[in-house]
């Protein structure tokens, strides 16, 4: 079984995730209230702050790699050690 680790969303809710969740480093102009989507070619895909599309690299880590109160893109999907395709949201490591 896997450990599993608190985030904390945008809402202030508190969920339990194992730590082999997928996770992505927040880009510096990412739009806070927004989903981030990472493509089959390791492609971030989000909305800035400036109300613009961008695409950049990106290379997920487990969740287990964070630290608290770290602020990270979470995968809403299953968790996995592969890097795959998905959305993924704010939250920050409790």
């Amino acid at each position: 079984m896997k450990r599993m680790i608190p985030i904390v969303d945008l809402t202030g809710v508190i969920t339990d995730r194992p730590s082999n969740t997928l996770t992505l480093d927040v880009p510096e102009d990412f739009d806070r209230s927004a989903l981030a989507e990472l493509d089959a070619h390791s492609r971030v895909q989000y909305r800035t702050v400036y109300g613009k599309n961008a695409v950049v690299p990106g290379f997920t880590r487990p969740l287990s790699w964070r630290v608290h109160g770290e602020d990270c893109l979470v995968s809403d999907g299953s968790a996995g050690a592969a890097q795959t395709p998905g959305t993924y949201t704010l939250a920050t490591v409790e």
